[in-house]
Order: structure tokens, then sequence, then C-alpha cells
């Protein structure tokens, strides 16, 4: 249960309690404001007051309602569509990052999602992305999220110092990658 709600949008902005709070406060206020709403709880429970029915067909008939419901629906219209205008640019580049070629270590992937390449290992950890074979250093994707295009391996050959070969594997995000682990940093989601 929300107790207070903080909205900044519009016309529509301002602070709301929650309506039993509001109520509370009210008959603290006004005593005798307090008793009507104790006498109409009482009445509903004991029968003597109905709930209202609205008939649509009424509500159809009523030129005043009916202009009055437009009225809201268009409001709600308008705000949604300035919404969707607003995101517009967000949503593009989202778009592009996910279609983009092109892969990039975590640390990097870390800058670009604008958090700690600590977090980022340990989100990827936990969101099985990620994972350490047991005693092994290196990081390693899960195959789904291989197969899903979100992860690549890279698989390099260094020269040791002594002449010998070390294979040297390293688990990369993909620009799908990248984008998908917004959504979930953003929203928390899996």
């Amino acid at each position: 249960m929300q107790i207070c709600t903080v909205s900044l949008d519009g016309r529509n902005g301002g602070t709301f309690a929650h309506e039993l709070l509001a109520v509370e406060y009210a008959g603290w206020i006004s005593p005798k404001f307090r008793l009507q709403v104790n006498q109409t709880f009482i009445d509903y429970r004991s029968g003597k007051l109905a709930p209202v029915s609205v008939d649509p067909m009424q509500v159809l008939n009523d030129p005043a309602a009916m202009r009055g419901l437009l009225l809201a629906y268009t409001e709600k219209v308008l705000t949604l569509e300035s919404q969707v205008e607003e995101m517009k640019p967000d949503v593009e580049a989202y778009d592009r990052i996910a279609k983009a070629d092109g892969s990039m270590c975590i640390t990097n992937a870390a800058k670009h999602l604008q958090i700690q390449p600590k977090l980022l290992f340990k989100t990827l950890s936990e969101k099985h992305w990620i994972y350490r074979r047991a005693g092994g250093k290196s990081w390693l994707g899960y195959q789904d999220k291989i197969q899903q295009g979100c992860l690549e391996h890279k698989v390099t050959t260094v020269s040791r110092s002594d002449g010998s070969e070390k294979i040297v594997e390293q688990v990369l995000l993909t620009a799908k990658g990248i984008a998908k682990m917004s959504k979930i940093l953003s929203s928390g989601a899996e």
C-alpha cells in the first residue's frame, strides 16, 4: 500500500495521500465531517445505502455526460501521444544499439551502461549470463546467452616469455546484449 505519491506530471502534479489518510485527516479537522463519514459507512454496512449503478445507455443519451467523457479521454490520448513523442529519441537510440554489429569487453560495456565494471560483472553473474569454472580465473558465458546473440567468446593465443603459447578466453557483450542488459538494469527485470 502506497501511503503518499508525488507526481510532477503537468497540470495533474502534486502530492497525494492515500484515500484513507485523507479521510482520517479531514475527520480530525472537522468532527462534523467525521460523523458524516462514519454514518455513511454504517448505513452502507447495514444495507440502508445501496451502491449506485450507472446505466451505460443513459450516459450515452446524456450530451453533457458524453462531452465530459470525450474530453477526459481526449486529454488522456493527448498525454499518451505526448509521452510517446517524448520517448521517441530514446527508443530510436535503443534500437540503433540493439541492431548494431560488434561486441566489447565487459569493462567497456559497463562504461557505456554508466555503471561500475564490478557491478556489471556481479549482475551478469547473478542473472546467469556469465560464470567461472571451479578453480578458473576467466569468465565464461552461458550457452543460452551466446545463442541469443547477447554474448560472444573471443579466444586469443598469447606468447609467453619462455616462448610457449597460452590460450586466453574472454567473454564479450554484443550490442544486443548491452541493450538487453540496459533494460534489466533500469527495470530490475530478468
